[in-house]
């Protein structure tokens, strides 16, 4: 059979529907799984106001079988005589069964009661019956809402449910909603007088599809969001421009309407004076329009809109819309003039009045900080930009005082960015100032100049070392401040621009800058260190590996990070190689025969007896000497060249040795190799070809 179930609600959010359809999804089918029924194909679809869930070649039962159901110990039921106790009878009663089933069977040590029992068998349908409402009772939702008397919550009030099998309705009632065969059309188009849409009363489940496209419900969310992009790059061809924010701008539109129904509209030239990602934003924040920008960042004075209704008259629905984006873009224009009449760097000191955290001061005083520990980190990085950086960082959070930010606060940084250019300011100091945000996600670019990277990393750690310092550590379903945004992007901008930073002493300077942290200097810098390697376990596992980058970093601090991004190329790389295969044999027999030794020893070389653990002692301090300036592909031949004496030296000397101090030398000199490998990686746990 085919199953259907159809939850009817309110209009729902956007960003809400994906995740309770997958939600969904995974209950039924883990029920399905849990009870060994099969069944084929599970589809879902959604729209605003319906989360659908249709299961294809459903069993109509559960199948049967047997199982043993065990009572006590035979001693037990049975007295001295062979006669039943009341412990057998107690059990024959509460599992309905008669003396003739008992079966004596073995168990663990002894022997035990026990019966046979048939299960199973039950239609499935009304297994269904009675797990939906459990189900239903636990879709994820960021917020709930009650709206009748029954108590229940889900995010928007559900109007109906709709379960069938076949031709048949899957009775069960979920708070004061009782399930059937009726669902409703489009509520605007063909409503038949019913703020819900038009009844329907759904034959079977093959019906329920049809019936739906006749009244203008296009149910799966794929066609939809594929009728919008065959749109869209329909006009982008006809205007020669690209539409910015395509992405997101179509799946939240997919999830805004039942019906796509595209309107071109238009706004008047003069609008084009606004910087174009003001035009932009504007009409994708305020109303979901798309717009079209050109290779040369001109913005197109069109703009594409998704309607959920099919008018009698497009030309009154377009000059509905651009009437309400001619007022958006009006207000923006507004703004944009007035702002330009106030300087950005006279805004800098009403930043006194904007507080970023009761216990990290006002946006003046991070102002200063940026200042500082910009002009800090360009030292090291560009010091002829430390000019600059230094002007970045004074101006950097200016724009968030103009009107433009207030009403669009998406904008901050590149309103500052528009308006720095406008004033006069050097170009790359306002690149800077709408780098600083940069990369805002994994997609998102880096800073393409080099005090734009300087302000975006300082941003970025002055807000780990702040949020960190007084307790504000992200939680496993919170991150409020963005932190691992933060440190992402750190990590993200040190690999793509390659960037040798000693990270740990810029924390260290942030963490100076600040008059008063909760935590000690010690204990951040031992939590960043740790919220770092987590990141950049995150960052690259999925392209190395999880084994081999946890080999890496557990060697290595995570303020490491090129370092350990190299590393982890590397080894990735040598992965089926010899080399790394017998760098890794050397490795674990110096590891495993120390494995569990605990004190660290000290290395005496006049104790060193034998030839074979003197040639290994000289061979490590010569690899000692150089190993720390070493490229890192000189650094693993050079432990691949220890392996020969490593491997004579086992074969010939036995580390534990009756004499005591002779024993202890021997160890402390392993001691000191293991611990010259783990400079790169812990080696036995670098995954090798063949294992």
């Amino acid at each position: 059979m085919n199953f259907l179930l159809e939850i009817g609600t309110e209009e729902l959010p956007a960003a809400s529907i994906l995740p309770a359809l997958e939600y969904l999804k995974n209950s039924i089918k883990g029920f399905l799984e849990e009870r060994e029924i099969p069944f084929g194909e599970i589809e879902v679809f959604g729209t605003p106001r319906r989360l659908v869930v249709h299961i294809k070649n459903l069993s109509e039962e559960e199948p049967t079988k047997r199982e043993l159901v065990w009572g006590p110990p035979k001693n037990v039921a049975f007295g001295s005589e062979g006669k039943p106790t009341k412990a057998l009878e107690g059990f024959l009663k509460k599992n309905n069964a008669s003396p003739e089933e008992v079966k004596i069977l073995p168990k663990g040590k002894g022997e035990y009661v026990a019966i046979e029992r048939l299960v199973g068998g039950r239609k499935t349908e009304e297994l269904l019956a009675e797990k939906i409402p459990e189900i239903l009772d636990n879709v994820p939702f960021p917020k709930y809402m009650r709206w009748d008397s029954s108590g229940k919550l889900f995010l928007r009030p559900v109007r109906w449910i709709l379960a069938l099998a076949n031709d048949r309705v899957v009775p069960f009632r979920w708070g004061g909603i009782e399930s059937s065969n009726t669902t409703y059309g489009h509520r605007f188009v063909n409503n038949g007088g019913n703020f819900r849409g038009k009844p329907l009363q759904v034959k079977d489940t093959v019906d329920y599809f049809k019936l739906l496209r006749e009244h203008y419900v296009i149910l799966d969310h794929r066609e939809r969001r594929e009728l919008i992009e065959k749109t869209l790059s329909e006009y982008e061809g006809e205007f020669g421009a690209k539409v910015p924010l395509r992405e997101d701008l179509v799946e939240e539109n997919t999830f805004l309407v039942e019906y796509v129904h595209p309107i071109l509209g238009g706004f008047d030239e003069k609008y084009l004076e606004l910087p174009p990602l003001v035009i932009i934003t504007v009409a994708a924040h305020h109303q979901r329009f798309f717009c079209f920008q050109k290779p040369t960042g001109e913005v197109v004075n069109k703009f594409l809109a998704i309607s959920n209704n099919v008018p009698k008259n497009d030309n009154v629905v377009r000059e509905g819309f651009e009437k309400v984006l001619k007022a958006r873009l009006e207000d923006a224009l507004f703004f944009y003039r007035e702002d330009l009449k106030r300087r950005l760097e006279d805004l800098v000191p009403k930043l006194r009045g904007i507080l970023q955290h009761p216990k990290l001061g006002t946006l003046y005083d991070k102002t200063l900080r940026l200042v500082d520990i910009s002009v800090e980190l360009a030292s090291w990085l560009y010091p002829e930009k430390v000019k600059k950086a230094e002007r970045a960082a004074y101006l950097s959070k200016a724009d968030l005082l103009t009107e433009m930010v207030k009403e669009l606060d998406e904008l901050q940084g590149y309103m500052g960015y528009i308006y720095a250019k406008a004033q006069g300011e050097d170009e790359e100091v306002a690149k800077a100032l709408w780098e600083q945000y940069k990369p805002k996600g994994a997609d998102d670019e880096v800073p393409q100049t080099d005090v734009g990277t300087v302000l975006s990393i300082t941003d970025k750690v002055h807000d780990l070392v702040g949020y960190f310092g007084i307790g504000e550590k992200p939680r496993s379903t919170a991150d409020p401040y963005g932190l691992r945004r933060a440190a992402l992007g750190i990590i993200r901008i040190v690999d793509k621009k390659r960037l040798n930073i000693d990270l740990e002493r810029l924390i260290e300077i942030t963490y100076d800058r600040f008059e008063e942290l909760e935590l000690s200097k010690g204990k951040l810098l031992r939590e960043l260190d740790e919220f770092l390697k987590g990141r950049l376990l995150n960052y690259l596992a999925p392209t190395y590996g999880r084994e081999l980058v946890s080999a890496v970093l557990e060697t290595k601090s995570g303020f490491d990070i090129l370092e350990v991004i190299e590393t982890v190329e590397k080894l990735h790389s040598l992965l089926e190689s010899e080399l790394l295969a017998e760098i890794r044999e050397a490795y674990r027999r110096v590891r495993k025969i120390i494995a569990k030794v605990k004190e660290e020893y000290g290395l005496n070389p006049d104790l060193l007896k034998l030839p074979e653990e003197e040639e290994l002692y000289k061979a490590l301090l010569e690899v000692e000497e150089i190993f720390e300036n070493l490229p890192l592909e000189e650094k693993l031949q050079r432990l691949h060249s220890l392996k020969g004496v490593i491997d004579k030296f086992f074969d010939n000397v036995m580390v534990m040795a009756k004499e005591e101090d002779i024993r202890k030398n021997r160890i402390a000199l392993l001691q000191r190799l293991k611990k010259l490998f783990e400079r790169v990686a812990n080696f036995e746990k670098v995954p090798v070809k063949g294992e």
